[in-house]
């Protein structure tokens, strides 16, 4: 598992900057009966005569102090409608204006004294301008020395233990209006502090982790991934749970919870007037306690509520009906609910893309900002836990594009690319790219496939497939065949532990089979003799990285170990840092991760090289997020604006971990940014640990993506056939022969339609 820490100030490695906000409104808060209009209603012109449904909440942005960092971060409304706001970075700040303007009301070390250098990862401010702070402090080798809550007191500081004997400390503050202070822990440990003396008493033990708390009148409402807990705060007991609230956290909820110290998966705002509102990505969501509904108010689709991008920090609701988010980015937002705008934009541009795409969502949100009169809709094929096949879910697009109803931008990935190209379904995209300009992207990738007939896809995003080891071990591998005999003569030398790092015969098929997927498949005609030889060549790879492998290597990443996916390049030389790999190969799709790994061995000495896995075909790339505008869109200039934000510079430097971008200037921003970045982890005893890639890894890895001029892709079908075979041959229970005959078979169906 791994693990990302910067400076005491720095934000996390996924921050970046994205496009501002431009539309602003104003207006009051809705009825409940205006607010609960759906997207069907909405989002259709309703015929001669009837009325649309009208009343949207619009953004604004807010202004936050000069330097404001996500590290610490919280943001309160007082009494009189000030806003008070602190970080780890600023201090303690006060707007009267609702953040036109900043006054400082106390500098990080005035307000935290002797603990302003400690690392900060919660804060809470009272209706009185109290600040209460988690400070942790940390030996030199990570190990935590010090967890405390520090209250600020016109007295001077107030101290509570944040740590308990089992090795569990507090991680989450909340003040009620009171001015009581309630702290909850990592393991579940709900307790109250004691604002004059520091003394914490345990409340109760929450069925898991808290992810944030709030006080609605006099109960303590506490959130995690098994609902939300209710404790009477006067009678000191657990409440009967609210079962419409729960069930909605633990179906949309939970599995976007714990991911960040600087922000929360999902925040609860409780009003003086008795309200609960539960915001996350999905939006913003009403509910009177022990009611009936879950009303949502703001659709996280169609707002910034939904842009992976920004995490959330928490929501605050205004007196005025209108709620700020207020995010790890370097502004707030205000939603201001405007009943002239229609509920949804009559103007509307429909996407689709087999699996739920994260870059997607992000271009959606800041599509939406910056259009704000076009209303997108996304279509996911293979929406998670539906049971859909691959199959199902291209017959149900093919269906609708052959009836006029498919959408207007496709992500290609996981579809036969060829075959809509040869039936006319697509738009040639090619005056995109002569638009942009060659020296704004990579030429070789953005335009790989462009040919006389047209471009009919870009790709947005790419990996590489690399191969990383001793000049004198892989100098000579130039293709699967050689590259198991490199792993081989490794091998036969005899010395203990894995070769490749790669443990799993599932996760060396999964690398492999991305990599040389591109050889067996012509049209729709299938190579067998190259299936064969893939089969064959990876048989002799897993049999010689298993070789000498070590019994704690097979404790760690073997046994019980239920991931076969393709592990990037970078985990290989996680693996090489903690003795586990001598050498390694997969895709790089990562500044840090990958590139910054590769760099504790490349960036020193001459002794290592860095070079394409050619497989079995030539250097290439993976293309990713490979966009398509279809035929018969009948919004082709807003399909077009599209596709030109995918390809920007401020929507590309934005880190996913979905690869490296297309945009030259994005990836020089990024590799800039992470230099000075800071990642590592641990696999039992062992430890690894890198910065961002330098100045010789980077320059190495943009002359490798320069020169990759070939696709590297495989048709999705048929690699989940060679991953289910392939793993019989490779542990023995199957030949190579048979197991092509098995593969051929279940094509056959697929390939002749």
């Amino acid at each position: 598992m791994k693990c990302t820490h910067k400076s005491r100030r720095m934000a996390a490695a996924f921050l970046a900057v994205c496009l501002a906000l431009t539309v602003s409104a104003c207006g009051t808060r809705p009825s409940e009966s205006e607010s609960a209009a759906t997207e069907e209603a909405a989002g259709q012109k309703g015929q001669e005569g009837e009325e649309k449904a009208m009343g949207r909440y619009m953004e604004s942005s807010v202004s936050l102090p000069e330097g404001a960092d996500c590290l610490g971060r919280a943001v309160h409304i007082l009494p009189d409608g000030s806003f008070a706001y602190f970080d780890a970075s600023v201090g303690l700040y006060v707007s009267k204006n609702e953040g036109a303007d900043w006054q400082q009301e106390g500098r990080l070390e005035d307000v935290l004294g002797e603990y302003a250098d400690d690392y900060i990862t919660g804060a809470a401010i009272s209706d009185d301008k109290r600040l209460a702070c988690i400070v942790n402090r940390f030996s030199e080798e990570g190990e935590r020395e010090l967890c405390q809550v520090i209250l600020s007191d016109s007295d001077g500081l107030i101290r509570a233990d944040g740590q308990f004997a089992d090795g569990d400390w507090l991680c989450r503050l909340a003040f009620s209006h009171d001015g009581s202070l309630y702290a909850a822990s990592l393991k579940g440990k709900v307790c109250s502090v004691d604002c004059k003396t520091g003394e914490v008493t345990q409340l109760f033990v929450a069925a898991d982790g808290p992810e944030t708390m709030a006080v609605l009148q006099d109960s303590l409402l506490v959130l995690h991934r098994y609902g939300v807990e209710i404790y009477d705060l006067k009678e000191k007991t657990l409440q009967e749970a609210d079962s419409v609230l729960d069930d909605f956290v633990r179906e949309n909820v939970a599995d976007r919870l714990g991911t960040s110290s600087e922000s929360v998966g999902a925040d609860l705002i409780a009003t003086e007037e008795g309200i609960l509102y539960l915001a996350y990505r999905g939006g913003l969501f009403r509910h009177a306690l022990y009611g009936s509904a879950m009303e949502q108010i703001i659709d996280g689709q169609y707002s910034s509520f939904g842009n992976p991008i920004y995490g959330i920090c928490c929501v605050l609701s205004l007196d005025s009906g209108e709620f700020l988010l207020v995010t790890t980015k370097e502004e707030m937002l205000r939603f201001t609910y405007d009943p002239n705008e229609p509920t949804l934009p009559e103007k509307q541009l429909k996407l689709y893309s087999l699996l739920e795409n994260t870059r997607l969502r992000q271009v959606i949100s800041a599509y939406q900002e910056a259009h704000p009169e076009v209303f997108v809709s996304y279509e996911v094929g293979m929406p998670e836990n539906t049971g859909l096949t691959l199959t199902d879910a291209v017959k149900n697009l093919n269906v609708k594009l052959m009836a006029g109803e498919g959408p207007d931008v496709i992500l290609m990935d996981g579809l036969e690319l060829n075959a809509y190209v040869q039936k006319g379904m697509l738009y040639d995209l090619t005056g995109i790219l002569d638009g942009i300009g060659k020296e704004e992207l990579f030429p070789k990738i953005a335009g790989a496939y462009r040919t006389e007939e047209g471009t009919f896809v870009i790709p947005t995003n790419f990996k590489l497939p690399l191969l990383f080891g001793k000049k004198e071990e892989i100098g000579q591998v130039r293709d699967l065949k050689t590259l198991a005999d490199a792993v081989e003569g490794i091998s036969q030398r005899g010395e203990s532990g894995s070769v490749t790092g790669i443990m799993l015969p599932g996760r060396q098929l999964s690398v492999l089979s991305e990599i040389c997927g591109q050889s067996w498949l012509s049209g729709d005609t299938l190579d067998t003799q190259a299936l064969k030889d893939f089969l064959v060549q990876v048989r002799r790879i897993c049999a010689a990285d298993r070789q000498n492998m070590t019994d704690t290597e097979r404790e760690l990443f073997v046994e019980g170990s239920s991931y076969e996916g393709a592990q990037p390049i970078g985990s290989g030389t996680d693996n090489m840092m903690m003795g586990f790999a001598k050498m390694t190969y997969g895709c790089a799709q990562t500044v840090l991760a990958d590139l910054g790994s590769i760099g504790v061995f490349y960036e020193d000495g001459d002794d290592y090289e860095l070079k394409f896995l050619s497989g079995q075909g030539e250097n290439g790339f993976v293309p990713i997020d490979q966009i398509a505008v279809t035929a018969e869109t009948k919004q082709p200039e807003l399909a077009e604006d599209f596709v030109k934000m995918m390809l920007s510079e401020e929507i590309q430097k934005v880190n996913l971990g979905s690869g490296f971008p297309v945009n030259r200037a994005a990836l020089d921003a990024l590799i800039e940014e992470q230099s000075g970045y800071w990642i590592g982890g641990s696999w039992g005893e062992h430890d690894f640990s890198h910065t961002g890639p330098g100045e010789k890894t980077a320059a190495r890895f943009l002359e490798l993506a320069e020169q990759a001029d070939q696709i590297v892709t495989c048709n999705a079908l048929l690699q989940e056939t060679v991953l289910k075979y392939g793993k019989e041959v490779v542990e023995g229970r199957m030949d190579e022969d048979t197991a092509v005959t098995q593969i051929a078979r279940e094509m056959a169906i697929y390939l002749a339609e």
